[in-house]
């Protein structure tokens, strides 16, 4: 009977002439007739209004059945977009509105949301036609497994589905206001055709927050994951690179201290051999004292040109780092990180 067709145009043929509608096609025929049912506001004799009936009716037929026309089957044919006319693998958002008959602005705008799977190349979008065909076919994606799949449902999303509920609700009651005020060309499978736009749209606001809901706990998932990794990850060489700093820190502590104390031990019996020699603590060299001297309570031994004093690591350390009752820090303040360098820095230096 269909010899001659397409295998996919055959799988959606019955035998006595209806045609299966897929599922993942009824959200578009919805987009398309939504628009034309607002303008038909019930006209008995407008196409978007009579291909609804059609549906009906073709529904109530099979229902009996176990079937419907408007449940079809579970998958969609591949390919609708018709590619063969563009060159390479992907298109851009002006190919792509041309394709579908959309406009440039709403390819672009759904790349921009993530809605259509896209990479920008410059200005330009590069749309791959199975992304284009899955957009348009199915507006609504089911909640993806992996991670690269996942696509938003914002609350924008959930909003607008809400707003066209309301929207049809009230061509619904339009179309009741008419025949209360005398139009007897509207009938009643037209009110029964619109009130089941209005249950087939709330039917559709449901599914989009529960899409939404799912999105946002798939999302959390993928982002307690990618955290977990994120910290697994960088963990190792942070807990590397602390430990080689704290040793660092260990071993410039402890060399202050040794090289400090073992400076200081030395002082304190130069000093003592000093004023054992009656060299004068007087802050000048004396020449009698073969050009030696100390200033007053030895706080430097002076020969010729050279002013040895102690650094006292201790307190040199504590010039450095502040100790308070959540730890010991280095200090932030600049004047006192001078003095201990103002300390040690003279050692051994001639004097000018």
């Amino acid at each position: 009977m269909f010899e001659g067709l397409p295998v996919e145009v055959r799988a959606l043929l019955k035998p006595d002439g209806s045609v299966i509608v897929p599922p993942a096609v009824v959200p578009w025929l919805e987009l398309q007739l939504r628009e034309q049912l607002k303008k038909a506001r019930g006209n008995p004799s407008s196409p978007a209004v009579a291909l609804l009936k059609a549906f009906t009716v073709a529904a109530e037929r099979f229902e009996s059945a176990g079937q419907s026309s408007f449940s079809g089957t579970t998958e969609r044919p591949a390919g609708r977009i018709d590619v063969s006319g563009v060159e390479g693998s992907f298109l851009t958002s002006a190919q792509a509105a041309e394709l579908t008959e959309r406009s440039e602005r709403g390819i672009r705008k759904a790349c921009e949301r993530q809605k259509l799977p896209a990479q920008k190349v410059g200005n330009l979008w590069h749309i791959a036609p199975k992304d284009l065909d899955n957009y348009i076919y199915r507006r609504v994606r089911p909640m993806a497994t992996k991670k690269d799949e996942l696509v938003p449902v914002t609350a924008e999303d959930v909003a607008q589905a809400w707003t066209d509920v309301e929207n049809a609700k009230t061509a619904a009651a339009e179309l009741r206001t008419r025949v209360v005020n005398g139009d007897d060309t509207i009938t009643q499978s037209d009110i029964a055709s619109q009130q089941g736009v209005v249950e087939w749209l709330e039917l559709v606001a449901h599914r989009t927050e529960n899409q939404r809901e799912r999105y946002e706990e798939a999302y959390a998932i993928r982002a307690r994951k990618d955290l977990k990794a994120e910290i697994l990850a960088s963990q190792v060489g942070d807990s590397q690179q602390l430990l080689q700093s704290l040793n660092s820190l260990f071993a410039y502590v402890r060399s202050i201290e040794t090289l400090g104390a073992e400076h200081d031990a030395r002082y304190k019996d130069w000093g003592n051999r000093l004023r054992a020699l009656g060299v004068p603590e007087l802050g000048v060299v004396s020449e009698d004292h073969d050009g030696m001297g100390m200033e007053s309570g030895g706080s430097a031994i002076l020969i010729d040109s050279v002013r040895l004093a102690p650094v006292n690591a201790p307190n040199l350390l504590r010039l450095i780092f502040d100790v308070g009752e959540t730890g010991i820090a280095m200090t932030k303040d600049e004047s006192r990180l001078r003095m201990a360098i103002e300390i040690v820095e003279p050692v051994g230096k001639a004097v000018a």
